[in-house]
């Protein structure tokens, strides 16, 4: 009994001198605020963007972020410099032709072939484009995809 006693107390105690918890919106705004006061629209959108994702927020405080958001990254400039530090860089690899052979139990042995054309190549070469651009949309230009 006194451990269990003992132990609350610590926790008590623990609790009112620990920084406040991330669960706690107001001190998140309060750096985003400073940050925006300072100009530093990339601290600040930074900021927002962790209170919306981290914090437990009602739905009026979930809304007001999301008008800062729209704000914010007009002012925020695209990273220029994405590959800077590295990107993502993927290699994708088409077989123009697959012919393979397997046997299984019930239907013995199997062949199939295929001969991918030039216009189903080049269909998959703009939808791969296609989602490297829509990653770095997405990302605000954080992220590139560069096919190799």
């Amino acid at each position: 009994m006194k451990s269990a006693v003992l132990a609350m107390l610590i926790l008590l105690v623990g609790s009112l001198l620990s920084p406040a918890s991330p669960s706690e919106p107001a001190v998140d705004l309060q750096t985003a605020q400073a940050a925006e006061q300072r100009e530093d629209w990339s601290a600040a959108l930074a900021a927002y963007e962790y209170v919306y994702d981290s914090t437990n927020t009602d739905e009026s405080t979930r809304k007001m972020l999301r008008q800062k958001f729209a704000l914010l990254r007009s002012k925020v400039p695209p990273n220029q410099k994405a590959c800077a530090w590295g990107c993502l860089e993927g290699r994708a690899f088409v077989f123009r032709e697959l012919d393979f052979s397997w046997q299984d139990k019930q239907a013995g042995n199997n062949h199939a072939r295929y001969r991918y054309r030039d216009d189903e190549l080049e269909r998959i070469r703009r939808g791969l484009k296609g989602f490297a651009d829509r990653v770095w949309e997405f990302s605000d230009g954080s992220l590139r995809i560069q096919w190799t």
